[in-house]
Parts: structure tokens; C-alpha cells; sequence
């Protein structure tokens, strides 16, 4: 078997059989995907780097008067921040889900 230009295997423009219109990777409609359990670091991370790239685009285009230390400071502030809320999460998670003793 060939590998394709995106290595999917298959010939992505290619008709795929008797039913072109199904995909190989399309699910059945009755499997119901497991939710993704929330993650307040990875929002806190998510939300920190677009307000650092926004700093770093803004002293570029001469916008915004950030200084430079804070911003070299700021990646790593953001980092410690979010493992200590990762921390936290997990801590409380793994309290909340530990079976109670009677008494």
C-alpha cells in the first residue's frame, strides 16, 4: 500500500466505494463521545500566552509600552502559576474522588 501525500493510507480525492459520502473516520451516530474532564491550568495557560503574544505584538508595532524584562519574566511567571494550579486541581480532585471511612 502507498502512503498518500497526507499519510492517511488512502487517495484523499479519490471516491471512497459504493457510499462515497462515508468518510473513514466518521463515527456511528449511537457512540456517544466520554466528556473532557475540565482543566483550570490549561485555560490559565491558554489565556496567559494570548496576553503575552499580545504584549510581544504590541511592543513590536510600537503599541503598547510593556518593557522588555517584564516579558522575558512573564513566560516562566505563567508557567510556575499553572503547575501550581495544576497542582491544586489535582489535589482537590483526588480528595473529593477518595472513598470515606465509616465513623
Amino acid at each position: 500500500m502507498s502512503m498518500s501525500w497526507n499519510g492517511a493510507g488512502h487517495d484523499a480525492f479519490a471516491p471512497l466505494g459504493p457510499d462515497a459520502s462515508e468518510r473513514p473516520g466518521d463515527r456511528e451516530p449511537d457512540r456517544v463521545r466520554p466528556r473532557r474532564r475540565f482543566e483550570p491550568s490549561r485555560l490559565l495557560f491558554g489565556l496567559g500566552l494570548l496576553a503575552l503574544a499580545a504584549g510581544v505584538a504590541g511592543r513590536v508595532a510600537g503599541l503598547s509600552p510593556v518593557p522588555l524584562p517584564v516579558l522575558f519574566v512573564a513566560l516562566p511567571a505563567l508557567l510556575l502559576l499553572t503547575g501550581v494550579v495544576a497542582s491544586i486541581t489535582h489535589r482537590v480532585r483526588s480528595r473529593r474522588n477518595r472513598p470515606r471511612r465509616p465513623g
